[in-house]
């Protein structure tokens, strides 16, 4: 599934990083003097590094998500554990 702001530039999903050199070949490194990308190749490059980033901050948050969900079953648990001992000891 692709995100609207990817979408809406015209993309479809993601490049996977090894077509780099495939979708300029001409600027691919070689022993030559390196150059500078030009416009529309720096203009992808931009686009691809925010959606990596993007997708990154989604995995770290559902990571987040996960932990904090985990932690608040165990306090959870704690609490109808205390709430069972006040009730038999009443």
């Amino acid at each position: 599934r692709s995100r609207p702001a990817f979408s809406s530039s015209g993309y479809k999903t993601m490049p996977r990083v090894e077509q780099t050199s495939y979708l300029s070949p001409g600027v691919a490194s070689s022993l030559k003097a390196p150059t500078l990308p030009s416009k529309p190749l720096h203009a992808t490059s931009v686009l691809v590094g925010k959606e990596y980033i993007a997708a990154g901050q989604d995995g770290s948050c559902l990571h987040t998500m996960s932990v904090l969900q985990a932690y608040q079953a165990g306090l959870l648990k704690e609490l109808d554990e205390g709430r069972r001992a006040t009730k038999e000891t009443a």
